[in-house]
């Protein structure tokens, strides 16, 4: 099994309290992905799924949170590109795009899957770490970072970002309560081990009184 991963390039951490509240919040029928607008975050591959998996579960929605980085116009003209794509694709009664949204927290502890699905290696993927947190069943890309923070079929599931086996990475997810409820709870026991902010300040502390003393 994997050991702790790289939070102390990085640091992660919520305290004890928090997770509670938000790994159990009660869950709506939402499959939802965070990330800001650019291509190789792969918006576009979580709009294209949406259509098969809507067919055969109707009663799901979709959610994006994110926003067009600052200054950027590529950013910003992607940010349009995507809101156009659900509306050709006929998409717009199930998903939504929310930009400036103040929680991200509150808002994802209400969905039921996470979706991460980068087309290029994330340097970590702190977003994955909020899913695992709000109780979240994780779905992420196996590029990178993510490869790193989630033992594959434990605590989340990675995937190759392409169409197909998006479609089937979040069909059989919603097919599966026992399923999400496996990864949400050890997910949430991963993050409890790892990552609350007693634990990270502690190995950072570790890692640094040496450095300063």
């Amino acid at each position: 099994k994997k050991g702790p991963p790289v939070h102390i390039l990085y640091p992660y951490g919520i305290d004890e309290d928090a997770l509670e509240k938000y790994s159990h919040h009660p869950k709506q029928d939402i499959v939802g992905m965070v990330g800001n607008f650019i291509p190789w975050k792969g918006h576009e591959l979580f709009i294209r799924s949406m259509r098969l998996i809507h067919d055969e579960y109707p009663g799901v929605r979709f959610v994006i949170i994110g926003n067009p980085y600052e200054g950027n116009i590529e950013s910003l003209k992607y940010l349009e590109f995507c809101r156009d794509l659900i509306r050709d694709e006929g998409l717009e009664t199930f998903c939504q795009i929310k930009t400036d949204v103040l929680n991200v927290f509150h808002e994802i502890s209400q969905w039921k899957v996470l979706v991460h699905c980068s087309l290029k290696p994330e340097p970590l993927g702190r977003v994955i770490f909020e899913g695992l947190s709000s109780g979240c069943a994780v779905i992420a890309s196996r590029l990178g970072g993510p490869y790193e923070i989630i033992a594959d079929n434990e605590w989340g599931e990675l995937i190759t970002p392409n169409r197909e086996n998006l479609t089937f990475a979040i069909s059989r997810m919603l097919s599966s309560p026992a399923l999400q409820h496996h990864l949400a709870d050890a997910a949430r026991a991963y993050i409890k081990r790892h990552f609350l902010w007693v634990n990270v300040l502690s190995d950072f502390r570790q890692m640094i009184d040496p450095l300063i003393g």
